[in-house]
């Protein structure tokens, strides 16, 4: 944290300890057959997010609607780059496992309330 702070730039662009999300995803999954754990959160919403955006988007939306899911994919795709490239910048899994995801669902439920504050 204290790199952050102090060079920002250079905590970014290297790898910053993160370690392969697809390993803690990996071990979320496995140890949660004997004890589960708040970090089996984590490969959980990595599916469920983009499935629930999706299953919404065609029951109700339409068009640009789409982009929610696709910014939803965020994580798996981090994952996906987790496995493809040995070392990943930090600011690519920030990009993919908060950013888009987070940044998804604040819009997504936004438009919601626009949606719903302009129909009433």
């Amino acid at each position: 944290m204290a790199a952050l702070s102090t060079a920002p730039v250079a905590a970014l662009t290297t790898t910053g300890g993160f370690g392969a999300p697809a390993t803690f995803a990996r071990t979320a999954v496995t140890t949660a057959t004997t004890a589960p754990s708040p970090a089996l959160l984590v490969p959980l919403g990595t599916l469920v997010l983009p499935l629930v955006l999706a299953w919404t988007v065609s029951s109700f939306g339409r068009g640009s609607a789409w982009l929610y899911v696709l910014a939803a994919l965020g994580p798996l795709a981090g994952l996906g780059l987790g496995l493809a490239v040995p070392t990943v910048p930090t600011a690519a899994y920030l990009v993919t496992f908060v950013v888009l995801p987070v940044g998804a669902v604040l819009v997504f439920l936004g438009d919601v309330g626009r949606y719903l504050f302009a129909t009433r």
